[in-house]
């Protein structure tokens, strides 16, 4: 996915809020489904709107007679999951709809090259230098606020928030949307401690400020750690308007989850996470899935997009409050990592999906993202976790986080458009990823490392489209061929991003040209490989 050249990427995104999409694929496999199941020799048709009122035809033409032995692989359909823009995996995968979950100490501005990662517009958004985006203060004269070092969760990279009061009421609030056309019940889970007040108000509001859920709970001078659930007396009637193609209403609500105490003393708050009480295991936005299963979706694949280069897998184990929050460079805002490697693997099984594992390609990281590297050792423990026994480092790692038994992913993937400028690690020189230079390690050295671990395993390269045109990137042709000619020993396949150029008609009636998604990420089988892959 390109970050700032406007790309879609070929891999579809995960997005409740994105219908459009879905209803193309219903109609397309209606149509599939016709021809198949008709003659040996067969034509079908069907109608698509284009715009302007004009119609264009499609035709699917099948001669069964024709057909070759070669079985049509059931990793056809798949799904890109990436951590893109304000809610594709937090609510969109993973039920989680409070943002800044711990005061990861964050401002914003109409200059923020990343934009402000909140469903709401920023400027309806009040803000208070030491409360972090996208949480609000609720003040007024007698109260005050201050970021502490510390907290219960993510200690070493976020802070805590404390409210001062002087005979006065105050607190924290944040705009949110909800699944209120699913369920109108919320679990609630926060921790709180202070001086000098007695309770800790917390309540679901509207827009408005009308009370639709609260609840009260004590305070001490310990942290205290308080689950709940907030029952609406009533869904909110402001309905959330978003979408990725275009903007259109979606059946979520729109509210505000609001922190308030009153009298004098202070508050401390951290750690507050808000889901819906129908998710899947308690973690899993039941829309989400029902869809993938509506689509047949039979794969999917992540970390996935320009979050890939960014993401180091170590970030995501473990219990929920040890996992350290970090800024995504990549489409801004905050990654809390509720969503990492067991969560996505529980995802596969819930939904029936196959595993594809993508490792990011950035061993040269600045300073400020020296925790992102990925390494080849990085890349062969990753493995190692996955599908090491319970007496390996990484094995016995899994099996403490709750995981004894091996996961056996197969299917992985160093890099993610790796060639593309808008990627963090991109290079131009197809020989750099291939086999590496004076500066950079080359994905030979990563497949290397980890069919050490699990030689059973399928790694993919980072190929490109043959019909792929773009400024400044390289020439496909000469990327391929070089990848053959280095890695074609160690090849498994080669994963291909595809953007499409359509055309459309314009409203005054003319042709234009227009790049669309058509494509999901294929894996071209390799003639001169050491062993084919499995299609995808």
């Amino acid at each position: 996915m390109g970050n700032g050249n406007n790309h879609r990427s070929s891999d579809s995104r995960i997005d409740a809020a994105d219908t459009r999409g879905i209803v193309s694929r219903r109609r397309f496999l209606a149509l599939q489904s016709m021809v198949v199941a008709g003659a040996a020799t067969g034509t079908a048709a069907a109608d698509s709107y284009v715009g302007s009122g004009e119609v264009i035809q499609n035709t699917v033409s099948l001669n069964l007679s024709e057909r070759t032995e070669a079985e049509v692989s059931d990793q056809l359909f798949g799904r890109l999951c990436e951590h893109y823009e304000s809610g594709t995996i937090y609510p969109g995968v993973y039920s989680e709809h409070v943002k800044n979950n711990s005061f990861y100490p964050r401002t914003w501005s109409a200059d923020d090259h990343f934009g402000p990662k909140t469903r709401f517009d920023p400027e309806s958004i009040a803000r208070h230098e030491n409360v972090p985006f996208p949480w609000e203060p609720v003040d007024g004269s007698g109260v005050a606020f201050e970021q502490r070092e510390g907290g219960v969760a993510a200690v070493d990279t976020t802070n805590y928030q404390r409210v001062s009061l002087e005979g006065a009421r105050g607190g924290v609030s944040q705009k949110i949307v909800l699944p209120d056309f699913r369920t109108l019940g919320y679990d609630l889970s926060f921790s709180v401690r202070g001086d000098g007040l007695e309770t800790v108000s917390a309540a679901i509001t509207t827009l408005d400020g009308e009370v639709l859920a609260t609840t009260e709970v004590d305070i001490t001078d310990d942290w205290n750690r308080h689950e709940v659930t907030l029952e609406l007396s009533e869904a909110s009637g402001d309905q959330y308007v978003a979408g990725s193609v275009a903007n259109v209403d979606t059946p979520y609500g729109e509210y505000v989850l609001e922190f308030t105490a009153a009298g004098s003393g202070h508050v401390d708050l951290d750690w507050i996470m808000l889901q819906a009480d129908d998710a899947i295991n308690g973690k899993f936005n039941p829309s989400t899935v029902e869809l993938m299963r509506e689509q047949n979706t039979t794969w999917l694949k992540w970390p996935g997009g320009n979050f890939t280069s960014q993401y180091n897998w170590r970030d995501g184990i473990g219990p929920l409050d040890e996992r350290p929050m970090r800024f995504n460079h990549a489409w801004g805002g905050v990654n809390p990592n509720y969503f990492g490697i067991d969560e996505y693997l529980e995802l596969c099984k819930v939904a029936d999906l196959t595993p594809r594992l993508t490792v990011g390609w950035w061993d040269n990281p600045g300073e400020w993202a020296s925790e992102r590297q990925i390494l080849p050792e990085d890349a062969a423990d990753w493995v190692e976790y996955c599908n090491g026994s319970v007496d390996t480092d990484m094995g016995a790692l899994r099996a403490e986080n709750g995981h004894p038994e091996p996961y056996n992913v197969e299917h992985w993937e160093v890099g993610n458009e790796v060639w593309g400028p808008w990627q963090r690690g991109h290079t131009a020189d197809p020989s750099e990823y291939a086999s590496g230079s004076e500066e950079r390690i080359g994905f030979n050295e990563y497949y290397d490392s980890m069919m050490a671990v699990d030689d059973s395993i399928t790694v993919l390269a980072d190929g490109m489209d043959p019909g792929y045109d773009e400024a400044n990137t390289p020439d496909p042709d000469e990327w391929n061929s070089t990848l053959f000619e280095e890695s074609g020993d160690r090849l498994n396949g080669l994963d291909l991003h595809r953007y499409n150029w359509g055309s459309r008609i314009r409203r005054n009636g003319t042709r234009g040209t227009t790049r669309t998604t058509r494509i999901p990420s294929t894996t071209t089988r390799c003639s001169s490989c050491s062993r084919p892959s499995s299609a995808s």
